[in-house]
């Protein structure tokens, strides 16, 4: 890890305590919607597009501020295709398991 790193959101790069707070923020949900997800909790699916709408709007802020970059293009494209699946696959979220 680089402690000195600093996440770019919407084209800047928060410091202090609010750098830690915007770095934290990522592995907390990645783990909240990992769980719910493997759960098919429906509450996943929702914070899932959420997450998914402000990692998109963020990206493209950043494509405006920075240009064209190899891991922000990997990134948004992978986003999308992600975000695709899990909304065609939406129906499986809610639905009471039988095993």
């Amino acid at each position: 890890m680089n402690p000195e790193y600093s996440l770019t959101i919407f084209c800047s790069k928060p410091t202090g305590i609010l750098g830690i707070l915007a770095k934290a923020q990522s592995p907390a949900l990645h783990i909240a919607i990992g769980y719910g997800f493997l759960k098919l909790h429906r509450w996943a699916f929702f914070v899932y597009l959420a997450y998914a709408g402000f990692g998109l709007i963020n990206a493209t802020a950043n494509y405006t501020c920075f240009g064209f970059g190899l891991i922000r293009t990997i990134f948004f494209i992978s986003l999308l295709t992600f975000t695709t699946y899990v909304v065609w696959r939406r129906g499986f979220f809610g639905k009471k398991r039988t095993d």
